[in-house]
């Protein structure tokens, strides 16, 4: 281990699920779009809505809505999913 790894200041990535996918996300906070892209590596997102509900330990479960923003707690679980348009 490094004399920098646990420096104060350093950002540690932080273990998140996403669609069942173990993801390391760098960053104390993520949004809906990344969210989104980090879903669909890849896949056009162009003029697809998606839906962004998440869990995680010692907090509601929620939703994300297009735009939005939400921190990060190591564990959250991320079920991305396209939504019909009616």
């Amino acid at each position: 281990m490094s004399a920098n790894e646990n420096a104060p200041g350093q950002q540690k990535a932080k273990h998140i699920f996403i669609n069942g996918r173990p993801t390391a996300y760098d960053g104390d906070t993520i949004t809906y779009t990344e969210l989104v892209a980090l879903a669909n590596p890849g896949g056009t997102t162009d003029g697809v809505l998606f839906s962004v509900k998440y869990t995680g330990p010692n907090m509601s479960d929620g939703s994300l809505a297009e735009g939005g923003s939400i921190k990060l707690v190591n564990g959250m679980k991320f079920d991305v999913s396209r939504t019909n348009r009616s």
